[in-house]
């Protein structure tokens, strides 16, 4: 299978992607595509292809390899004339990243494509190679992401991450297009800061991952409106009487007893809103959140 993502006017995706002609590629047309948006449409993958013509798209790519790229997994990179990157062949494609987001690529492969294109090249590696990262310090997740006491606030002024509540219990929410379950999560907060320890973290998943409760699409119209509520960052009623239901209520005094992770940090701040029920969409988190995929 393969799935393409296109920005705005994907009339030509389409006609190619029609099923008597390519019946394995699944079209996704985002005015302004992010992976967060199309995460219930998207398995987990083995490669990633981009073509990055701008640097934001850098950061698009890693973002994309960070939701639906299994550890291991390849990735290739057409670097563009008029990339930022492009003046040095595709040597430094991620050096705007951070350290520990450039670690997770470790490249195999560079091919300049002169005389055809000048300053174009072609990049290829492997995500998250475990075995160079267990030796590579720089994999480490920063310690603001499981210490910092600030609180992160949506445009809005909303609070939407609720780093304060590291120490109390997590619920996972995970969405596709089937629909929709909710997994606690134990001693997340216990486990070293990196993706190899998450790794080993997850492959333990019938001992530290308890299905709470699940709810399944029944039928096309209710799984269109669902996704569609969601690209558009609202949080359709269903969900939110389902997280009431399922999830511990509120201690006295209205105090939080747990938070509840998931993806799209926008849900999480309507989640928060009007359900009152503390969320957190940190990266972190996206790693365990796929182990319902894997599920």
């Amino acid at each position: 299978m393969v799935y393409v993502v296109e920005e705005s006017n994907g009339n030509s995706l389409l006609d190619m992607a029609d099923e008597n002609k390519r019946f394995n590629i699944v079209p996704i047309v985002y005015t302004s595509p992010t992976p967060w948006q199309y995460r219930m449409l998207i398995n987990i993958v083995d490669v990633l292809f981009a073509a990055l013509d701008r640097p934001i798209q850098v950061h698009a790519a890693y973002s994309n390899a960070m939701f639906f790229l299994k550890t291991g997994g390849h990735y290739m990179l057409y670097v563009q004339g008029n990339c930022i990157e492009s003046t040095n062949r595709g040597d430094g494609v991620f050096s705007s990243l951070t350290e520990g987001q450039q670690v997770q690529f470790q490249r195999m492969e560079r091919v300049t494509l002169e005389p055809f294109d000048r300053d174009h090249a072609y990049v290829s590696g492997v995500f998250r190679t475990l075995e160079i990262a267990k030796i590579d310090q720089s994999c480490l997740v920063s310690d603001e992401f499981w210490t910092s006491k600030k609180l992160h606030r949506s445009p809005e002024g909303r609070i939407c991450l609720y780093e304060q509540l590291k120490n109390l219990p997590v619920y996972l929410l995970f969405e596709s297009s089937c629909g929709y379950l909710v997994f606690r999560a134990l001693d997340v907060y216990n486990v070293e800061r990196n993706y190899v320890a998450s790794e080993v973290y997850i492959k333990r998943f019938d001992e530290f991952f308890q299905l709470v409760a699940c709810h399944a699409f029944l039928s096309d119209e209710e799984a269109l409106k669902y996704l569609t509520a969601d690209g558009n960052d609202r949080v359709p009623k269903e969900l939110i009487d389902f997280l009431l239901k399922y999830l511990p209520p509120a201690m006295d005094g209205g105090e939080h007893c747990y938070s509840l992770a998931l993806f799209n940090p926008f849900t999480a701040d309507e989640i928060v809103c009007k359900a009152k029920i503390a969320c957190s969409s940190l990266e972190f988190h996206n790693d365990y959140l796929w182990c319902a995929d894997e599920y």
